[in-house]
């Protein structure tokens, strides 16, 4: 991102600094484009206000694995009962365990959104079930099949929680189907635009228009395109170009998406911006900056990487950040990593005292250590564990806390749906 200032500058604490812009911008890596035509930010808009985040400053907590000295060591609430955990956070972890019958077997979890009490759980086997917070099975959404309501492909879902409807993109068929919360089909809304074929996620926003997350494939030039609601979810412009254009097919696991309420929140490869849907385009909202360069559209110029994922290396070598790769956001709290010089962290990062903390990122030592994360809710992130995982004593457990994980386990058996944790973060 290159980004040319006349500015003042308020400092706020010791890692924020909200700046004040009117600028000229030139954003290589987002730009929104109805075609032709480069993003546009109103000077009286919110937007000309970022936020920058200075990794440096932030004070570093200890998350730590096993095995782990006495001080590390803390007192949360699992399930309704103490227990003791190494990390830092969160302040207690909610413990969900899905009703398993017949109508409602799972495989993999893909994706979650929750409204209100109720779960929207889609798996591995192209299946979107509605589970209310307890657990408890309520009904499904849309069948497979080739009949003409049903559907041949669920690729994606998304959730208008205002108007409580559901919508399911169907690659094949090129429909998104509308449903109502308890299942019953409304529409079929026609699918039929250049990016069809190369949607991965598809999210609703608060104005009814459709952002879909685009394939990193040959050919792709842009991370998102935004799809109008008032023709026929047609591409009304693309944001955020590929910094490098793919030469192969590339999947890639990273949550670049978070959207909560009014709020959603997006990443581009190699950016070390946080960007926000706003009034139909997609704006920069937030800055990390570290002891690492950000990359720009002269870093890239001539390099003849096959992908983003191959400029890693030389771009560490180089001095200069890869980006924030994944984001979750509840009401109030973002969760991004990113990568300095050196480590790979985890920023949590509070919207309204504009405070945060990072730790070092660490594989999962047990199922109660933050990360994998699916889903948020309001005040939550949530990840899952196969019943068979949770059947497995967490590392370090023994004693007096082996007899509570014996009371939390009764019942469950290895083939037994997911489980949810919902990790509740101390403000």
């Amino acid at each position: 991102m290159k980004l040319n200032f006349a500015m003042f500058r308020i400092k706020l604490n010791k890692s924020v600094y909200i700046i004040s812009v009117l600028y000229t911008v030139l954003l290589w890596n987002c730009k929104n484009t109805g075609h032709s035509s480069d993003l546009r930010i109103n000077n009286d808009s919110l937007f000309n206000r970022l936020i920058i985040i200075d990794l440096d400053s932030l004070e570093e907590k200890d998350l730590v694995t096993y095995p782990v000295r006495l001080e590390y060591l803390r007192k949360i609430e699992v399930g309704g009962s103490v227990f003791e955990v190494a990390d830092k956070w969160p302040d207690s972890v909610e413990i969900v365990k899905l009703e398993t019958a017949q109508e409602c077997l799972m495989g993999v979890v893909k994706r979650i959104y929750v409204v209100d009490s109720l779960l929207f759980i889609s798996d591995s086997n192209e299946k979107l079930f509605v589970f209310d917070r307890s657990g408890k099975f309520r009904n499904t959404i849309g069948t497979l099949g080739r009949g003409n309501d049903e559907l041949l492909s669920m690729v994606d879902f998304c959730v208008d929680a205002l108007k409580r409807n559901v919508y399911v993109f169907d690659l094949l068929r090129k429909k998104i189907f509308k449903y109502d919360f308890q299942g019953h089909l409304l529409d079929k809304l026609r699918f039929e635009n250049e990016v069809v074929n190369h949607t991965g996620h598809i999210y609703w926003m608060p104005d009814g228009n459709i952002v879909a997350e685009l394939d990193y494939f040959p050919g792709s030039n842009y991370h998102y395109a935004i799809l109008d609601r008032n023709n026929d979810y047609q591409v009304k412009n693309y944001a955020c170009p590929y910094g490098i254009p793919s030469t192969l097919p590339v999947a890639f696991d990273h949550t670049m998406q978070s959207c909560r309420g009014d709020h959603c929140w997006m990443l581009t490869l190699l950016s070390d911006t946080i960007y926000r849907y706003a009034d139909g385009e997609i704006v920069p909202a937030m800055v990390v900056k570290s002891n690492a360069r950000p990359v720009t559209a002269e870093v890239l110029s001539g390099q003849n990487w096959e992908t983003a994922f191959h400029a890693d290396a030389d771009l560490l070598r180089w001095g200069y950040s890869t980006g924030i790769s994944k984001i979750w956001a509840t009401d109030r709290f973002l969760y991004f990593t990113y990568r300095d010089m050196k480590d790979w962290y985890v920023v949590c990062w509070d919207r309204i005292t504009c405070k945060g903390y990072k730790y070092k990122q660490y594989p999962r030592g047990n199922i109660f250590m933050p990360g994998g994360f699916i889903a948020t809710c309001a005040d939550a992130f949530i990840g899952a564990v196969s019943a068979l995982d949770f059947l497995t004593p967490p590392e370090g457990v023994g004693g007096k806390e082996r007899a509570q994980w014996k009371e939390w386990i009764k019942g469950i058996q290895e083939d037994d749906n997911p489980i949810l944790l919902l990790y509740y973060v101390r403000k």
